[in-house]
């Protein structure tokens, strides 16, 4: 049946969340919920909360498919999505072409593969099989994607991500160095908490330090869409600073405080006052690195250096493009973890 209107996903993930998969409604808690979304593309009604509630649903452990008319995935329908994207992101071009897609959605929740039989977790981790993926839960000091990396130290990190700007795919890189950054990091006894800020022509709280307390969910909530505007970075270091890293909202005494800036390095508001913000935040205890996005012309490689910690080789970085993200990640999380 259909029923003409507007695009109100939010309020669907909302009630498939709470009134579907509940145990009272024929839940079953020895079952996977998948959640298949069929979408005509952007929400139009109360669109902010379309990524927070699938954010909320995936967190509660649904695995959401996502199938969509367009030409390509928007950063909606990929925060909306389980990762990885190109096994939980399903589209076509037009509407006549829906029915191809039948045999891909059966194969996407249908996984007869043991993800976890050539053993990939290293160092004493246990696998997980998963939806076409697996997981590592990691002993004590290891941590990373195969439990890899040694990683004992204590941090509170704050990532503070520029949102504004024209350009999506920016922004989504920013978004895939901050997972694999976080993917390297060892929650293991509350070694590490994450935050995260973004900015634009002003900053916003996206998740508090005490929010999440295990990978998983912080790699689930790092999920948004574009803000769009200037580039007030001076606003997400103050608020990082002012109103993340308080001892209210999970910022633990005796632990590290650590901020990573990621910014095109050309503020265009309040532009004085970003280097002083970034010097405050030094000056408070925190260690800050800074990111930049995009070709090396293209990056403020000044405003860049004058946001991190010395020396500017150990602590500003650029990340010029997607095949950049691993190797960036990578070198940031050997400062992390030394």
């Amino acid at each position: 049946l259909w029923i003409q209107g507007k695009t109100n996903t939010a309020e669907a993930l909302r009630l498939a969340r709470t009134e579907v998969f509940v145990e009272s409604k024929g839940d079953r808690i020895d079952v996977p919920n998948y959640l298949i979304v069929l979408t005509d593309g952007q929400s139009n009604i109360n669109a902010q909360m379309t990524v927070k509630e699938a954010v909320q649903a995936r967190i509660e452990g649904a695995h959401i498919i996502v199938v969509t008319v367009t030409d390509k995935p928007t950063l909606e329908i990929k925060g909306i999505a389980s990762d990885p994207d190109d096994q939980n992101i399903l589209f076509v071009e037009n509407f006549a072409m829906l029915p191809s897609l039948s045999d891909r959605l059966v194969q996407a929740v249908c996984d007869d593969v043991n993800e976890c039989f050539s053993s990939p977790c290293r160092n004493g981790g246990q696998c997980v099989d998963g939806l076409h993926q697996y997981l590592c839960f990691c002993d004590d000091e290891f941590s990373g994607l195969n439990c890899e990396r040694r990683c004992g130290r204590r941090m509170d990190l704050t990532f503070v991500l520029d949102a504004s700007g024209s350009v999506e795919e920016t922004f989504e890189r920013s978004m895939n160095i901050t997972r694999n950054i976080v993917n390297g990091l060892n929650f293991a006894g509350g070694r590490t908490r994450v935050a995260l800020v973004t900015y634009a022509d002003d900053a916003r709280i996206r998740f508090k330090l005490n929010e999440y307390s295990d990978k998983v969910s912080v790699l689930n909530a790092i999920a948004f869409t574009q803000e769009k505007g200037r580039t007030n970075t001076a606003a997400g270091i103050q608020m990082a600073v002012n109103q993340v890293f308080t001892t209210g909202d999970g910022d633990r005494a005796g632990d590290d405080n650590i901020m990573i800036v990621m910014t095109d390095g050309h503020s265009n508001v309040n532009e004085f006052s970003t280097l002083d913000a970034a010097e405050e935040a030094r000056d408070s205890g925190i260690t800050v690195f800074a990111i930049g996005i995009g070709e090396n012309g293209q990056v403020g490689r000044g405003e860049l250096n004058g946001i991190a910690n010395d020396p500017d080789n150990q602590y500003a970085y650029i990340v010029r493009q997607e095949s950049d993200v691993e190797d960036i990640a990578n070198e940031v999380l050997n400062m992390l973890c030394q």
